[in-house]
């Protein structure tokens, strides 16, 4: 089995990165009881990673909505992403 997780450098900052399927397994399917909130581009999971146990958060976008890209590139802009 492969593994989901591994880490990637930025700078002096670690940042965790997880495949799809660590994230859809996480959130057990993007599940509605693991959905923390919505807004108007985008979903909100939690998640449990199995190595540790860690809980992670994921905002899931709906791109195919009008406005939801820019949505996504505002928040990579102001570092929320």
């Amino acid at each position: 089995m492969r593994n989901n997780v591994s880490f990637a450098q930025s700078s002096n900052e670690q940042f965790l990165r997880i495949s799809f399927a660590g994230l859809h397994k996480a959130t057990e399917g993007f599940s509605e009881a693991n959905k923390i909130r919505v807004g108007s581009y985008s979903s909100v999971y939690k998640g449990i990673l199995g190595q540790d146990g860690t809980t992670i958060v994921i905002k899931v976008f709906s791109l195919p909505l009008k406005g939801a890209s820019k949505s996504f590139i505002a928040e990579c802009k102001d570092g929320y992403i």
